[in-house]
């Protein structure tokens, strides 16, 4: 449920639960969970945790400790500094102490076990023994004295269960409480600091998610740092009291030395996981920006430059994978062949210095290294997660310590002033300063400032904002403030909660102010209307819709500031005029609304104008012409505006509808056109009254206006009445539709369109994902490894069994009646026992290095291939699969998956393997000496079975909702860093502090019921295990007689390693099944997702171009196509040199984004000859951008051909292709880099030639400025350059591409006038001899071109000279210009008459 601004988050109170001491201890609350879980209809409200668990309460705790370490912080005692860790004990430690007390319990009780009735039950089977006797053997105490240990070890085993589950869950509940406080604490502090946001924000994502889930971690893995050293002297001081002391003492010397080197292994293995962990996140960050900007790649054919970037982040990230892995291999053959080794040497300083032992004593001493195990196996991981937890502890310490901003004052009446003000960034390091001798704005007045691109108008804003610091002068804010950034900032979130933004909804204002931002319009395309979701970085939603969602947010809010930064640049003019005159001249009339903006033609309606160069207003005042063309000297006529990108006032046709479903035109921010109602009598934009300039009050009237033109032009052009030129080099039909027969003729049969790739890739099933994942490292190395693991239980097995036979002489090694004789005459037979035990453990070593070695070796392999197959598939995926699949999808690949298949499923995998064969040889050492015991292993494996059954269910989906929901919270967290600006600007701090601990609280319900779920099998799992110690105990009193004592010692002490083995089995098989999503993921992207294809075959071109003939015959019957001739063989020094002329046809063109999808292009064809420059001109769905892709082969098409140079692209290589064309795009994209990686990604291009494309481009004396110059840093996103510096870099990139044809897809949108009046310049000289196809952001920038190709509904409507086109009062071109307005399009025609003035002839 989403918050208000007014609410205060807490955990429901149907979500409470408080338990006491025997539910807790019995997990009574689960078992309702678990049952629904079986049934698959578990819930989210059926969820419940304690009161104390809530995060509100968990930080309130923290906090009251925090603060007082906080007010340290100012003390110059080195010894008496604030302290997390101290906070957090203080806070927290009596939880973790309960925990403790638990572990000891646990400890004690598993070494009473295997110290105490191991020995005690051998010693009572021994009574059966001939002239032996001890207390246990006392024929006048009878069986009774057995049965009495064999319930009393069961009863040592339950509470071993019971000890080590209570334990669990103190610390799941310790770790909750601590990671809620701090997320919490971390996302708060970002909203008290400056500039904590776009380079900050991973940082904090970072701090938030991965150091407080690693101090989560050390809270769960620390009581087994501490207590695993105690364990170990426990153990040895035993031992030293079962050998007397002096026989155990090179026991103790080899665990003085291992224990340290433990902990060295478990520093060295955290440290290379920190070192992974930072190569990982580089290699994330590089996939995250090519994934965002996949189609720019794809344009710029720079897959090759970004494959070996990551590849390169990837080899190091393996290295260190690699170097992980030995210090794994280590670890592990430390942690299971030191018990063997240590007994090893006790059996031989024993037998030559007292002689041959019994099988009490064997067994007590094998049964206590066997323990020894237990905290060896924990202590690297618990090393890791403890060292990991230390390391973020200073840096979460060191970021809440960081230093706040202070509160600025604000002014107690509405307005914003500044006198003889000069501002500067905090921490900048270069030398810019804002200066404002005068600027004021109060309510009812609307201020706009103007100038050029990076001249500091943003900076005006920053400094309203507090995120500048003042130098001189003065400055005051007050009042309430709304924040329209120039990059639009929305959530993931549905549009209706974008735009309430936290307050309450209001039915008659919300529909008011979607009017009045012109939305009506997108609500109606959009799937679910106002509840369609924005997508991660409102990826689902054009620029336009964007910014006008924006724009609605802060008129809603109806706050007395209105800051809006430029919000109608990608808007038509009649969306502009609309929102212009219904929004800030409307709604927002009352309020004080500064303005950055392009659009001069709006300038007479503001109060004030603030013109500012590189930094400083150089005029403040009322809109004086004069003062504006000294200092913006730009040609009226770049106020003819043809759409400015979007409208939001057009009819979007069904199939454009469909189109803009599956990304049609370029994210659906696209230009479209069209006439007003007012028609041709309106005037122009400049110089005339508000009253004049005012279009219909209602959107649908022009829409219905509209509708009607277009008929009438149809009726037109079908009668004849307009012609064609007899030259025109691409003739177009008369008949302008496309009959029905036309489209009939490529409708796709329902078996054709499941044939085909829809985007989505079909999920592999686990078996096939098995199959997959087992085939990367190699079928072989996996049987092989396999095979091993087995091999090498079965060694430590029997080098068991060698003490059960050597204790009782199986062999005769031994002379006759042993026992009784001297050292001397029973060493030659110990020496033999010792070398067949000593063969058998050395062996086993080797088997242990060999077994991690090829299981280390198969892993790395197949995570590394699984990796570069995914990098691979998805990098040449078609756009298609981009379009149709989420970003975070595809990101949550490459991050949380293939982390899981480097190391999470490989270590549990390999843990369960060892378990499972531990498991198995001890069920089966215990059943060949209690034949009856077979029974009882197979109600266990029947067991194991039920648990997974009833158990998998529920924790899949507890995990899976832990995994949903962790996104959300860090999601909410880094949109809230990237918006910081806009919350602030709202005073919505404590609206995104509540939001944040309620989705903190969603989370942690899900994650501690996953956790008490582990728990709540654990716990059965160790039921079940005390029950196989309690069965093993009784077979071998009641056979005693039979088997032996050393048969029973070797059965009891095995029987400890199923009570803790068959739990860690269960965890570690139902662990593997959780990940196993990971490898299903994957494998199905690597399987399902196809690759662009090079060349398309013959036969298929041959198909596309000419098949279905008998139908096409009619479609093409009565038109005047383009024919064109093309070779089909084209030889390498041909391929070399091609495409050697811009000479361009689209012959009979027809294209869909997806199966079954309506065609996007319907039988377009026209020819562009080598060196025009032509204009594109068509509303939003009419198929522009789709010319585009079809000219990239973004997308295969159903019919028809393209030709560059004499060749149908199907048949060149698609790398060739789309080097062969330039692209200046609509959105421009810079990557993390330097400023000539972002040029000249390949180091292909010298310093002169870099330089000279900047300057082209009018960028070089920017960059010059910068610290480094070309080598000059570019920050993520390139959020360190302005949105029209960027434009300009990208159009630097096309300088620098030598092509012969140019494609402008609304590259100046960003920029202000001036500058693009000189890029027009630019373009027209630098690119004079490349053939140009420039889709119009406004009408002087297409008004040269030698033709202008006009798109309506996917076909292609007029084609012709501007000049022909202005000449036909029905053309589309001409009724664009006429909507300009009089003066406007006077100035059009004579520019169109006389050609451009800066031409220089070649």
């Amino acid at each position: 449920m989403q918050l208000t601004k007014y609410d205060v988050a807490t955990l429901p109170k149907e979500n409470i639960r408080n338990d006491n001491f025997l539910q807790k201890m019995f997990l009574t609350w689960m078992y309702p969970v678990i049952r629904r879980g079986l049934k698959g209809d578990v819930t989210p409200d059926d969820l419940k945790m304690p009161a104390d668990q809530a995060t509100e309460v968990a930080q309130a705790r923290f906090l009251r400790f925090w603060e007082e370490e906080v007010k340290l912080a100012d003390n110059k005692d080195p010894n008496n500094k604030p302290s997390l860790f101290r906070a957090i004990r203080r806070s927290f430690g009596y939880d973790i102490m309960i925990a403790s007390f638990w572990k000891v319990a646990w400890s004690m009780l598993v070494i009473l076990g295997a110290a105490y009735f191991v020995r005690v039950l051998v010693l009572f089977t021994t009574s059966a023994a001939p002239g032996s006797y001890n207390i246990y053997n006392n024929n006048k105490m009878g069986t009774g004295v057995g049965w009495l240990l064999s319930f009393m070890f069961f009863l040592d085993s339950i509470f071993v269960g019971i000890a080590l589950q209570r334990m669990g869950d103190c610390c799941v509940r310790t770790g909750i409480k601590v990671r809620a406080a701090l997320i919490a604490s971390v996302f708060q502090k970002t909203f008290r600091m400056t500039g904590t946001h776009h380079d900050d924000a991973g940082n904090v994502v970072s701090l938030a998610s991965t150091d407080c889930a690693k101090l989560y971690e050390g809270v769960l893995h620390f009581q087994n740092v501490w207590t695993a050293p105690g364990e170990a002297v426990a153990l040895v001081a035993i031992l030293l009291g079962l050998t007397e002391g002096i026989y155990g003492l090179p026991a103790l010397g080899i665990l003085i030395f291992i224990l340290p080197f433990q902990y060295y292994l478990g520093y060295r293995i955290a440290k290379y996981k920190a070192e992974t962990v930072a190569v990982s996140d580089a290699r994330v960050l590089r996939m995250h920006e090519v994934l965002l900007a996949i189609k720019l790649v794809k344009f710029y054919v720079w897959e090759r430059s970004f494959s070996q970037q990551v590849s390169d982040v990837r080899d190091n990230e393996i290295k260190l994978l690699k170097k992980s892995a030995v210090i794994k291999i280590v670890n592990l053959c430390v942690v299971f062949a030191i018990p063997p080794l240590i007994a090893l040497v006790i059996y031989a300083t024993y037998v030559f210095k007292k002689g041959p032992f019994d099988s009490a004593f064997a067994f007590t001493v094998l049964s206590l290294f066997n323990t020894l195990r237990f905290p060896l196996v924990v202590l690297p991981r618990a090393l890791r997660g403890t060292s990991e937890a230390a390391a973020s502890i200073q840096r979460l310490e060191q970021f809440l310590l960081l230093k706040e901003t202070d509160e600025r004052e604000t002014a107690s009446v509405t307005e914003i002033a500044f006198d003889g003000a000069t501002l500067r960034h905090p921490g900048a390091k270069d030398d810019f300063n804002l200066v404002l001798p005068k600027f004021a704005s109060k309510p009812g007045e609307v201020v706009a400032i103007v100038g050029r691109v990076g001249c500091g108008k943003s900076s005006i804003f920053h400094a309203i904002l507090n995120n500048m610091n003042l130098q001189a002068g003065t400055m005051s804010v007050g009042g309430l403030m709304a924040y329209v950034p120039q990059t639009p900032w929305v959530q993931n979130l549905s549009l209706r909660e974008n735009i309430l933004f936290g307050l309450p909804y209001d039915e008659a204002k919300y529909k008011a102010v979607i009017h009045a931002c012109a939305l009506e319009l997108d609500l109606k395309i959009l799937p679910k209307g106002d509840q369609s979701m924005a997508g991660e970085r409102g990826i689902n939603l054009s620029g336009g819709q964007r910014q006008r969602v924006c724009l609605a947010r802060a008129a809603y809010h109806g706050c007395d500031i209105c800051l809006l930064d430029n919000p109608l640049s990608a808007v038509d003019q009649h969306t502009a005029r609309h929102i212009f005159d219904k929004c800030i001249k409307g709604l927002m009339k009352d309020k004080a609304v500064i303005w950055i903006t392009h659009q001069l033609e709006l300038l007479p309606e503001c109060n004030r104008i603030c013109i500012m160069e590189n930094g400083k207003s150089v005029y403040f005042g009322a809109y004086n012409p004069e003062a504006l063309n000294s200092h913006l000297p730009v040609d009226h006529l770049l106020f003819a505006t043809v759409e400015a990108g979007e409208s939001a006032a057009a009819p979007v046709p069904a199939a454009a509808a469909h189109g803009a479903a599956a990304g049609e035109e370029d994210e659906k921010d696209l230009p479209h056109l069209h006439k007003s109602a007012d028609g041709p009598q309106r005037r122009s934009f400049q110089r005339s009254t508000a009253g004049a300039l005012r279009p219909s009050d209602s959107v649908h009237d022009s829409l219905a206006a509209l509708a009607a033109e277009e008929e009438k032009r149809s009726q037109d052009e079908r009668s004849g009445s307009a012609q064609v030129s007899s030259h025109a080099l691409g003739r177009v039909s008369e008949e302008r539709k496309v009959k029905s027969t036309d489209l009939a003729a490529l409708e796709q049969s329902p078996e054709e369109i499941a044939a085909q790739f829809n985007g989505i890739p079909k999920r592999l099933t686990a078996g096939q994902a098995f199959h997959k994942y087992f085939q990367a490292g190699g079928a072989v190395l996996g049987f092989v490894s396999i095979i091993f693991f087995g091999f090498t239980q079965t060694t430590r097995i029997i080098s068991d069994t060698w003490i059960r036979w050597w204790a009782p002489d199986r062999f005769k090694f031994y002379p006759p009646n042993f026992r009784h004789l001297p050292l001397d005459q029973v060493h030659e037979g110990s020496v033999q026992y010792l070398l067949g035990y000593f063969g058998l453990v050395a062996f086993f070593v080797i088997l242990l290095v060999t077994r991690d070695s090829v299981f280390s070796i198969w892993q790395i392999r197949g995570a590394t291939k699984l990796h570069n197959h995914l990098f691979k598939r998805v990098l040449n995926a078609p756009m298609l699969f981009f379009l149709r699949t989420p970003v975070g999808d595809v990101l949550n690949a490459f991050t949380k998956d293939q982390d899981t298949l480097d190391e999470t499923l490989p270590d549990t995998i390999r843990m369960s393997m060892i378990y499972l064969m531990i498991l198995l040889t001890s069920l089966g050492i215990v059943t060949s000496s209690l034949y009856v015991y077979a029974a009882l292993v197979g109600a266990l494996i029947l067991g194991f079975l039920v648990m997974q059954f009833i158990y998998l269910p529920c924790a899949m989906t507890l995990k899976r909702w832990a995994g949903d929901t962790a996104a959300m919270v860090f999601v909410h967290v880094d949109e809230s860093l990237h918006g910081m600006d806009v919350i602030r600007a709202f005073d919505a701090r404590n609206y995104f502090i509540q939001e944040n601990i309620r989705r903190i609280n969603v989370h942690h319900l899900a994650m501690f019921n996953t956790e008490e779920c582990h728990i709540w099998l654990a716990f059965w799992c160790d039921l079940f295990g005390a029950i196989m110690v309690l069965a093993t105990c009784l077979l071998s009193v009641a056979y005693r007689e039979s088997v032996g004592p050393a048969a029973v010692g070797l059965a009891i002490s095995n029987t400890i390693q199923v009570l803790v083995f068959f739990t860690w089995v269960v965890r570690g098989v139902a662990d593997c099944v959780s990940m196993w999503d990971a490898v299903e993921r994957i494998t199905s992207f690597i399987s399902n997702v196809p690759i662009e294809r090079e060349v398309i075959p013959e036969e298929e071109q041959e198909q596309i171009e000419n098949g279905q003939q008998q139908e096409l015959a009619v479609a093409a019957k009565g038109r005047e196509l383009v024919q064109v001739k093309v070779d089909k063989v084209i030889t390498s020094e041909e391929l070399a040199n091609w495409p050697a002329k811009g000479d361009l046809i689209f012959s009979k063109v027809c294209l869909r984004y997806y199966p079954g999808a309506p065609l996007a292009l319907k039988y377009v064809s026209f020819h562009i000859k080598d060196g025009e420059k032509i204009g594109v001109v068509g509303r939003t769905g009419s198929g522009k951008t789709t010319l585009l892709m079809a000219l990239f082969r973004m997308f295969e098409l159903s019919y028809g051909k393209i030709v560059i140079d004499g060749r149908n692209i199907a048949s060149i290589p698609l790398s060739k292709v789309r080097v062969g064309i330039a692209i200046i795009p609509q959105e421009p994209v810079m990557f993390k880099g330097t400023v000539r990686s972002n040029l000249d990604p390949f180091n292909d291009t010298s310093d002169e030639d870099l330089w000279r494309a900047l300057e082209l481009v009018h960028l070089k004396e920017a960059i010059a400025e910068m610290p480094g110059g070309l080598d000059a840093m570019v920050a993520e996103g390139g959020s360190n350059f302005s949105l029209g510096q960027k434009q300009l870099v990208c159009m630097g990139r096309c300088v620098l591409k030598k092509t012969r044809i140019l494609v402008l897809d609304e590259a100046t949108a960003a920029m202000d006038l001036q500058t693009d009046q000189l890029i027009q310049k630019t373009i027209r000289s630098a690119f004079r001899e490349r053939t140009t196809i420039t889709i119009a952001h406004r009408l002087d920038t297409i008004i040269f071109s030698d033709r202008i190709l006009a798109m309506a509904a996917g076909q292609l409507k007029e084609f012709d000279s501007p000049t022909r086109l202005l000449g036909k009062k029905t053309s589309m071109f001409n009724a664009l210009v006429e909507d300009t307005g009089p003066h406007a399009s006077r100035m059009l025609r004579a520019m169109a008459a006389e050609g451009p003035k800066d031409d220089v002839k070649a």
